[in-house]
């Protein structure tokens, strides 16, 4: 497989795009900090701002340092809102 790394993609409603530190206020407020939204996932609900930003920082890092890293912020195209967030990743399973 080759690594192209996370790459802007449009549809006509959406910008999937990298994450930026600019990023942060609105991912708190729009979903970092409810619970309802981390109910399912491998994350807990952020409690401050600076849980989220420091969330962003590690995900800006893996950008360069991690191969294979496909991870974008999902934005509505009409507005740049952030509104959620897309990780895919590659999972290696092991023989018993």
């Amino acid at each position: 497989m080759k690594d192209i790394g996370t790459k802007e993609i449009q549809t006509e409603r959406l910008i999937l795009r990298r994450i930026v530190k600019n990023d942060a206020e609105k991912m708190f407020t729009n979903w970092t900090s409810r619970p309802m939204v981390s109910r399912y996932t491998r994350w807990n609900a952020h409690k401050t701002l600076a849980e989220t930003k420091e969330y962003v920082n590690y995900k800006i890092d893996r950008y360069d340092n991690v191969p294979y890293c496909y991870d974008w912020i999902v934005t509505l195209k009409s507005t740049g809102e952030p509104i959620g967030e897309i990780e895919a990743i590659e999972i290696f399973l092991m023989d018993n």
